[in-house]
């Protein structure tokens, strides 16, 4: 059957590196679902930022009695999550518009379990705080909700060593930085203290190594080029935040292919992986008193 919708080439390299970043992490941290959760109390769950669906379907083949929500702010993402899961014949997920920094688009405390996967792409740090109390607001009293952010380490190549300090200096530029120096990429260290505040208990973080190199790790050194490829939100946000020019970017992108295929090469990276409980309802009365 010919899929309903015709993509841009754009949305399809951006979906394939996408799941090229859900099979390197889930090979990092493997598991769907943090082992700490209670899989016996968990029913509906809301992937907040889905991409192209690969983990939320990925999560309704393994668990078939669980109903899977996946959500993405491109409509394009979610039409084409909406047809994979119905060519894998994957009838216990669906896919909806909706963007985490935005009210979403659920009944209160109808979730289980949430998760997010690098909120900080949409979500300045000031952003946070309204955001985690909006997924409160649709977890159910004792549910579960996992933050995981990427941030990118020390690299062996040259060409992706200008890519750190242009990216820092365009989070300061646009007020989009954690520090003033602008070091960490994205909000993942500041998550843990933002959920102790937010009235969360279990509060807590796991850390897993990303191995990007390696003459046998095919799937990291093609993850870093996928991640950076033309039209990549990487690309797109040094562009607009005038770090560098288009011509200049095109040059660094060819040095970065080359230094990437080197069976030499090294890079790491790290993921947080940020996992709180929605107090009961007991609870929560119990911490007003």
């Amino acid at each position: 059957m010919r899929n309903k919708y015709v993509f841009s080439s754009g949305t399809v390299a951006e979906a394939s590196s996408l799941q090229y970043q859900h099979r390197l992490f889930l090979r990092e941290m493997g598991t769907l679902i943090p082992e700490r959760f209670p899989l016996n109390e968990i029913e509906t769950v809301l992937d907040a930022k889905s991409g192209p669906g690969g983990w939320a379907i990925d999560l309704a083949k393994a668990y078939p009695a669980m109903q899977v929500t996946g959500m993405d702010v491109d409509i394009d993402m979610v039409r084409m999550a909406t047809e994979d899961a119905r060519t894998a014949k994957v009838t216990n997920v669906t896919f909806d518009v909706g963007n985490i920094c935005k009210a979403l688009p659920y009944t209160s405390a109808y979730f289980d379990f949430v998760r997010i996967l690098m909120g900080s792409e949409l979500a300045s740090p000031q952003m946070w705080p309204g955001i985690i109390r909006e997924l409160l607001r649709v977890i159910r009293p004792g549910g579960w909700l996992n933050l995981i952010e990427y941030e990118p380490g020390p690299m062996s190549s040259p060409a992706l060593d200008v890519i750190s300090p242009l990216l820092s200096k365009a989070l300061v530029k646009v007020e989009w930085a954690v520090s003033p120096d602008g070091i960490a990429a994205t909000s993942g260290v500041l998550l843990p203290r933002l959920l102790t505040e937010a009235g969360c208990t279990g509060v807590g973080y796991t850390l897993y190594p990303v191995n990007l190199g390696g003459w046998d790790n095919l799937a990291g050194r093609t993850y870093v080029m996928t991640a950076l490829a033309y039209g990549n939100r990487v690309t797109l946000f040094l562009l607009k935040a005038e770090m560098i020019t288009q011509p200049d970017m095109n040059t660094l992108l060819q040095k970065i292919e080359q230094d990437v295929e080197q069976l030499d090469f090294c890079g790491v990276g790290m993921l947080i992986s940020t996992f709180a409980r929605k107090p009961t309802t007991q609870e929560a009365h119990t911490g007003e008193e």
